[in-house]
Protein backbone atom coordinates (compact mmCIF):
# COMPACT_ATOMS: atom_id res chain seq x y z
CA UNK A 1 0.00 0.00 0.00
CA UNK A 2 0.95 3.68 -0.10
CA UNK A 3 1.92 3.72 3.57
CA UNK A 4 4.36 0.85 3.13
CA UNK A 5 5.79 2.29 -0.08
CA UNK A 6 6.53 5.61 1.65
CA UNK A 7 8.11 3.83 4.61
CA UNK A 8 5.74 5.37 7.17
CA UNK A 9 5.70 3.53 10.49
CA UNK A 10 2.21 3.17 11.94
CA UNK A 11 0.81 1.39 14.96
CA UNK A 12 -2.90 0.96 14.27
CA UNK A 13 -3.38 1.66 10.55
CA UNK A 14 -1.58 -1.18 8.77
CA UNK A 15 -2.09 -3.69 5.98
CA UNK A 16 -4.74 -5.49 8.02
CA UNK A 17 -6.61 -2.35 9.12
CA UNK A 18 -9.03 -2.48 6.18
CA UNK A 19 -10.12 -6.03 5.50
CA UNK A 20 -11.42 -5.90 1.94
CA UNK A 21 -12.73 -9.46 2.07
CA UNK A 22 -14.69 -8.78 5.25
CA UNK A 23 -16.12 -5.55 3.82
CA UNK A 24 -17.33 -7.34 0.71
CA UNK A 25 -18.96 -10.05 2.84
CA UNK A 26 -20.76 -7.45 4.97
CA UNK A 27 -21.96 -5.66 1.84
CA UNK A 28 -23.33 -8.93 0.47
CA UNK A 29 -25.18 -9.62 3.75
CA UNK A 30 -26.73 -6.14 3.79
CA UNK A 31 -27.87 -6.45 0.17
CA UNK A 32 -29.51 -9.79 1.00
CA UNK A 33 -31.34 -8.26 3.97
CA UNK A 34 -32.74 -5.40 1.89
CA UNK A 35 -35.89 -6.61 0.20
CA UNK A 36 -37.29 -5.35 -3.07
CA UNK A 37 -39.61 -2.44 -2.43
CA UNK A 38 -37.99 -1.41 0.86
CA UNK A 39 -37.71 2.33 1.33
CA UNK A 40 -34.07 3.37 1.16
CA UNK A 41 -32.87 6.20 3.39
CA UNK A 42 -32.10 9.37 1.47
CA UNK A 43 -31.03 12.86 2.47
CA UNK A 44 -34.54 14.31 2.52
CA UNK A 45 -36.24 10.97 3.27
CA UNK A 46 -34.86 9.99 6.72
CA UNK A 47 -36.05 6.37 6.80
CA UNK A 48 -33.88 5.61 9.83
CA UNK A 49 -35.82 8.25 11.78
CA UNK A 50 -38.98 6.14 12.12
CA UNK A 51 -37.03 2.88 12.49
CA UNK A 52 -35.21 4.36 15.48
CA UNK A 53 -38.52 5.47 17.02
CA UNK A 54 -40.03 2.03 16.47
CA UNK A 55 -36.99 0.41 18.06
CA UNK A 56 -37.12 2.46 21.27
CA UNK A 57 -40.91 2.38 21.60
CA UNK A 58 -40.82 -1.41 21.19
CA UNK A 59 -39.21 -1.59 24.65
CA UNK A 60 -42.40 -0.21 26.21
CA UNK A 61 -44.88 -2.34 24.28
CA UNK A 62 -46.79 0.80 23.32
CA UNK A 63 -48.86 1.40 20.21
CA UNK A 64 -48.29 5.11 19.66
CA UNK A 65 -50.29 5.20 16.44
CA UNK A 66 -53.66 5.16 18.21
CA UNK A 67 -53.06 8.37 20.25
CA UNK A 68 -51.81 10.09 17.08
CA UNK A 69 -54.89 9.06 15.12
CA UNK A 70 -57.16 10.28 17.94
CA UNK A 71 -55.25 13.59 18.04
CA UNK A 72 -55.62 14.09 14.28
CA UNK A 73 -59.37 13.36 14.46
CA UNK A 74 -59.80 15.82 17.34
CA UNK A 75 -57.89 18.51 15.43
CA UNK A 76 -60.07 17.95 12.35
CA UNK A 77 -63.30 18.10 14.36
CA UNK A 78 -62.17 21.22 16.21
CA UNK A 79 -61.31 22.87 12.88
CA UNK A 80 -64.72 22.09 11.42
CA UNK A 81 -66.49 23.51 14.49
CA UNK A 82 -64.37 26.66 14.64
CA UNK A 83 -64.82 29.92 12.81
CA UNK A 84 -62.80 30.27 9.59
CA UNK A 85 -60.52 32.89 11.11
CA UNK A 86 -59.58 30.63 14.02
CA UNK A 87 -59.04 27.70 11.66
CA UNK A 88 -56.81 29.90 9.53
CA UNK A 89 -54.74 31.00 12.52
CA UNK A 90 -54.43 27.40 13.73
CA UNK A 91 -53.22 26.35 10.28
CA UNK A 92 -50.80 29.27 10.15
CA UNK A 93 -49.33 28.30 13.52
CA UNK A 94 -49.01 24.69 12.39
CA UNK A 95 -47.43 25.73 9.10
CA UNK A 96 -44.93 28.08 10.73
CA UNK A 97 -43.67 25.54 13.25
CA UNK A 98 -43.67 22.68 10.73
CA UNK A 99 -41.75 24.74 8.17
CA UNK A 100 -39.25 25.80 10.83
CA UNK A 101 -38.61 22.18 11.87
CA UNK A 102 -38.31 21.04 8.25
CA UNK A 103 -35.88 23.89 7.60
CA UNK A 104 -33.74 22.85 10.57
CA UNK A 105 -33.76 19.25 9.39
CA UNK A 106 -32.68 20.40 5.93
CA UNK A 107 -29.86 22.45 7.43
CA UNK A 108 -28.72 19.41 9.42
CA UNK A 109 -28.71 17.32 6.23
CA UNK A 110 -26.81 19.88 4.16
CA UNK A 111 -24.32 21.31 6.66
CA UNK A 112 -24.17 18.60 9.34
CA UNK A 113 -24.89 20.93 12.28
CA UNK A 114 -27.81 22.96 13.58
CA UNK A 115 -26.63 24.23 16.97
CA UNK A 116 -25.48 27.65 15.80
CA UNK A 117 -28.09 27.77 13.08
CA UNK A 118 -30.90 27.06 15.56
CA UNK A 119 -30.44 30.49 17.15
CA UNK A 120 -30.28 32.14 13.72
CA UNK A 121 -33.43 30.43 12.44
CA UNK A 122 -35.43 31.23 15.59
CA UNK A 123 -34.29 34.87 15.46
CA UNK A 124 -35.16 35.21 11.77
CA UNK A 125 -38.53 33.53 12.34
CA UNK A 126 -39.49 35.85 15.20
CA UNK A 127 -38.31 38.85 13.17
CA UNK A 128 -40.51 37.73 10.29
CA UNK A 129 -43.53 37.37 12.58
CA UNK A 130 -43.04 40.84 14.04
CA UNK A 131 -42.46 42.39 10.62
CA UNK A 132 -45.59 40.80 9.16
CA UNK A 133 -47.76 41.97 12.04
CA UNK A 134 -46.23 45.46 11.97
CA UNK A 135 -46.57 45.99 8.22
CA UNK A 136 -49.98 44.34 7.79
CA UNK A 137 -51.86 47.59 7.33
CA UNK A 138 -49.41 48.77 4.66
CA UNK A 139 -49.54 45.44 2.84
CA UNK A 140 -53.31 45.04 2.95
CA UNK A 141 -54.49 48.61 2.87
CA UNK A 142 -58.05 47.89 3.94
CA UNK A 143 -58.18 44.46 5.54
CA UNK A 144 -61.01 42.31 4.20
CA UNK A 145 -62.00 38.67 4.56
CA UNK A 146 -61.19 38.13 0.88
CA UNK A 147 -57.61 39.32 1.46
CA UNK A 148 -57.39 37.03 4.49
CA UNK A 149 -58.32 34.04 2.30
CA UNK A 150 -55.85 35.17 -0.36
CA UNK A 151 -53.11 35.25 2.28
CA UNK A 152 -53.95 31.67 3.22
CA UNK A 153 -53.38 30.70 -0.42
CA UNK A 154 -50.11 32.64 -0.35
CA UNK A 155 -49.11 30.69 2.76
CA UNK A 156 -49.61 27.50 0.75
CA UNK A 157 -47.49 29.08 -1.99
CA UNK A 158 -44.64 29.74 0.45
CA UNK A 159 -44.67 26.06 1.40
CA UNK A 160 -44.59 25.26 -2.32
CA UNK A 161 -41.61 27.57 -2.83
CA UNK A 162 -39.87 25.84 0.06
CA UNK A 163 -40.53 22.40 -1.45
CA UNK A 164 -39.20 23.56 -4.84
CA UNK A 165 -36.12 24.96 -3.12
CA UNK A 166 -35.48 21.61 -1.46
CA UNK A 167 -35.81 19.88 -4.83
CA UNK A 168 -33.29 22.36 -6.25
CA UNK A 169 -30.88 21.73 -3.39
CA UNK A 170 -31.29 17.98 -3.82
CA UNK A 171 -30.62 18.11 -7.56
CA UNK A 172 -27.79 20.63 -7.86
CA UNK A 173 -24.69 21.42 -5.84
CA UNK A 174 -25.16 25.04 -4.80
CA UNK A 175 -22.61 27.39 -3.21
CA UNK A 176 -22.76 27.63 0.58
CA UNK A 177 -23.58 31.34 0.45
CA UNK A 178 -26.62 30.64 -1.73
CA UNK A 179 -27.74 27.80 0.57
CA UNK A 180 -27.55 30.08 3.62
CA UNK A 181 -29.50 32.74 1.74
CA UNK A 182 -32.22 30.25 0.73
CA UNK A 183 -32.76 28.88 4.24
CA UNK A 184 -32.82 32.29 5.92
CA UNK A 185 -35.04 33.88 3.25
CA UNK A 186 -37.57 31.03 3.32
CA UNK A 187 -37.75 31.13 7.11
CA UNK A 188 -38.41 34.86 7.06
CA UNK A 189 -41.02 34.54 4.30
CA UNK A 190 -43.07 31.87 6.10
CA UNK A 191 -42.95 33.85 9.34
CA UNK A 192 -43.84 37.12 7.59
CA UNK A 193 -46.97 35.62 6.05
CA UNK A 194 -47.93 34.14 9.45
CA UNK A 195 -47.61 37.62 10.96
CA UNK A 196 -49.83 39.05 8.22
CA UNK A 197 -52.51 36.45 8.91
CA UNK A 198 -52.46 37.08 12.66
CA UNK A 199 -52.75 40.85 12.23
CA UNK A 200 -55.56 40.49 9.70
CA UNK A 201 -57.44 38.04 11.93
CA UNK A 202 -57.15 40.39 14.89
CA UNK A 203 -58.87 43.17 12.96
CA UNK A 204 -61.51 40.98 11.33
CA UNK A 205 -62.79 39.46 14.57
CA UNK A 206 -65.76 41.38 15.98
CA UNK A 207 -65.20 41.07 19.69
CA UNK A 208 -63.50 42.82 22.58
CA UNK A 209 -59.74 43.33 22.33
CA UNK A 210 -58.97 41.10 25.31
CA UNK A 211 -61.16 38.28 24.00
CA UNK A 212 -59.79 38.58 20.47
CA UNK A 213 -56.17 38.59 21.62
CA UNK A 214 -56.54 35.66 23.98
CA UNK A 215 -58.56 33.59 21.51
CA UNK A 216 -56.20 34.12 18.56
CA UNK A 217 -53.03 33.72 20.62
CA UNK A 218 -54.21 30.47 22.18
CA UNK A 219 -55.32 29.17 18.77
CA UNK A 220 -51.94 30.05 17.26
CA UNK A 221 -50.11 28.30 20.11
CA UNK A 222 -52.31 25.22 19.72
CA UNK A 223 -51.49 25.11 16.01
CA UNK A 224 -47.79 25.51 16.74
CA UNK A 225 -47.90 22.69 19.29
CA UNK A 226 -49.75 20.43 16.84
CA UNK A 227 -47.24 21.32 14.13
CA UNK A 228 -44.26 20.52 16.34
CA UNK A 229 -45.73 17.19 17.43
CA UNK A 230 -47.07 15.94 14.11
CA UNK A 231 -44.08 17.12 12.08
CA UNK A 232 -41.43 15.59 14.33
CA UNK A 233 -43.02 12.19 15.01
CA UNK A 234 -45.26 11.64 12.00
CA UNK A 235 -44.74 13.79 8.92
CA UNK A 236 -40.94 13.80 8.61
CA UNK A 237 -40.46 10.11 9.54
CA UNK A 238 -43.21 8.85 7.21
CA UNK A 239 -43.20 11.39 4.38
CA UNK A 240 -39.78 12.98 4.40
CA UNK A 241 -39.12 16.69 4.05
CA UNK A 242 -40.51 17.44 0.60
CA UNK A 243 -43.70 15.38 0.94
CA UNK A 244 -44.31 16.96 4.34
CA UNK A 245 -44.27 20.36 2.64
CA UNK A 246 -46.74 19.07 0.05
CA UNK A 247 -49.06 18.03 2.88
CA UNK A 248 -48.72 21.50 4.40
CA UNK A 249 -49.70 23.02 1.05
CA UNK A 250 -52.84 20.87 1.00
CA UNK A 251 -53.75 21.81 4.58
CA UNK A 252 -53.49 25.53 3.82
CA UNK A 253 -55.55 25.21 0.65
CA UNK A 254 -58.21 23.29 2.58
CA UNK A 255 -58.22 26.02 5.24
CA UNK A 256 -58.68 28.64 2.55
CA UNK A 257 -61.50 26.61 0.97
CA UNK A 258 -63.14 26.26 4.39
CA UNK A 259 -62.92 30.04 4.80
CA UNK A 260 -64.61 30.48 1.42
CA UNK A 261 -67.45 28.11 2.32
CA UNK A 262 -68.11 29.71 5.70
CA UNK A 263 -67.24 33.28 4.69
CA UNK A 264 -70.18 34.73 6.60
CA UNK A 265 -68.98 33.27 9.92
CA UNK A 266 -66.50 35.51 11.76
Amino acid sequence: GLIENRGISTTYVNAYYLDATSLQERRRQIEEIIQDGDVIKQDFQPRAYILQMDFWLSHFNTNYWMPLIILIILIALAGLRSAPIETGIFTAGLTGTAAELIMLMGIQVIFGYIYLYLAIIVTVFMTGLASGALLANRVYGQITFLKFRATQVFMAATAGITAMSFLLIQTFRLPDVLLHTIFISLTFLVAFVSGLLFAAAAQLRRSAIALTTSRLYSTDLAGSAAGALLTSILMIPLLGLIRSLVLIIILNLLASLYSSIRKNVI
